[in-house]
């Protein structure tokens, strides 16, 4: 477990998550927090004006006279209300409350991408994850090169692959995720029915092999290729997600 402590608040990082510990509370997170955000969230967080004062207890005449005491409220004063009736977490407006009464920390993500939003990262020499359906119906993921060309990846395999081109020639349906692993995370899904095709098949080995281990080695390579497979994949359901906003 790490922690870094600031101006009244600590931020521990265990291997479950995250938490935030700040005026004794702890406030759990699902997701680790990116650097640098915990002391932005609470310096909003403290601009909040603070909850109003717990009221004063019924005087013993008002219950003698059968009238309902105050109820009890929770050590430090309850949460405000909003307009709509629920109680406002105290620090809502950094973090976002669970099913569990717990606080999970907002990321701002980019959402309803198309490809064309994240063609950095499809230019960048990142393993994908290709999944594909075995016979007894699990799954099987394999790291593999691709391309994005014409609007759809490129994944190419030797002709005698006995996973992943087996697994497709029986079941077409496939899904690969290609995603960077630095900060700010971006990255791309698509859900597809996959075709196979021997045309092609040394133009993407060529290309991705110099962008992925430069000319050097992509010659050695095609050296020593004389047949294989390219696995072609277009979007049929396709999601993409960015976190640049949070930079």
């Amino acid at each position: 477990m790490s922690e870094v402590a600031g101006d009244g608040y600590s931020h521990r990082q265990t291997a479950a998550g995250s938490a935030l510990v700040l005026c004794g509370l702890i406030y759990e997170t699902k997701t680790p927090a990116p650097a640098g955000q915990w002391p932005r969230a609470v310096a909003a967080c403290r601009q909040r004006p603070p909850p109003p004062a717990a009221p004063a207890a019924a005087p013993a005449a008002a219950v003698a006279a059968g009238r309902p005491p105050a109820p009890s409220p929770r050590a430090g004063g309850a949460p405000p209300r909003d307009a709509d009736g629920p109680r406002r977490h105290p620090l809502r407006d950094c973090m976002l409350p669970t099913r569990l009464g717990r606080a999970r920390y907002h990321l701002a993500m980019r959402r309803n991408l198309t490809a064309d939003d994240v063609r950095d990262l499809l230019d960048m020499p990142v393993v994908a994850v290709l999944a594909t359906r075995r016979s007894d119906d699990t799954i099987l993921l394999s790291p593999v090169w691709f391309e994005w060309r014409d609007g759809g990846i490129n994944v190419w395999a030797e002709k005698d692959d006995k996973g992943k081109i087996a697994d497709i020639r029986r079941d077409t349906r496939v899904s690969i995720v290609v995603a960077n692993s630095e900060w700010p995370y971006k990255g791309l899904e698509i859900r597809a029915e996959a075709r196979l095709t021997s045309e092609g098949f040394l133009g993407a080995v060529e290309r991705t092999a110099r962008r992925y281990m430069g000319n050097e080695a992509a010659e050695r390579m095609l050296g020593q290729m004389s047949e294989g497979i390219v696995i072609r994949i277009e979007p049929g359901r396709l999601r993409a997600w960015d976190y640049t906003d949070e930079v």
